[in-house]
């Protein structure tokens, strides 16, 4: 009976849960660093067919370091730290795809898990 009641609990309290919402605006941190990167693709545009790192901080984090390291393969680092994957998603067109790179390299999934997010829904994302 108790087992019953507690999986009974359980069910009404997913029914509850809202459902997922994929958002439709960035953080204004998040957004500020994303202008910054569109302002240097004016200024300095990478060569079209290089090697684009997109995601979180662990890419953000090597800075110019990355862009060095992976020199031979024109790399071009556009990861934000904290970054989830649906934020990655919504900058796509912005500060990815306007490259014409001929490889993204995403690293990303961290920061969903960290905030509550399913395997499954980064997955999805993804």
């Amino acid at each position: 009976m108790v087992l019953f009641g507690a999986l009974s609990e359980v069910l009404c309290l997913a029914q509850d849960a809202k459902p997922y919402q994929r958002p439709t605006a960035l953080p204004k941190n998040f957004e500020t660093v994303v202008r910054q990167y569109g302002y240097s693709g004016i200024d300095n545009p990478p060569l079209p067919g290089c090697s684009l790192f997109a995601g979180s901080s662990s890419f953000r984090m090597w800075g110019e370091k990355l862009e060095a390291v992976f020199a031979e393969y024109d790399a071009v680092n556009r990861g934000f730290g904290g970054s989830q994957i649906d934020q990655n998603i919504l900058v796509l067109d912005r500060i990815h795809l306007p490259y014409k790179p001929s490889r993204i390299i995403h690293f990303c999934g961290g920061n969903d898990i960290a905030a509550g997010k399913t395997p499954e829904s980064g997955f999805n994302d993804f």
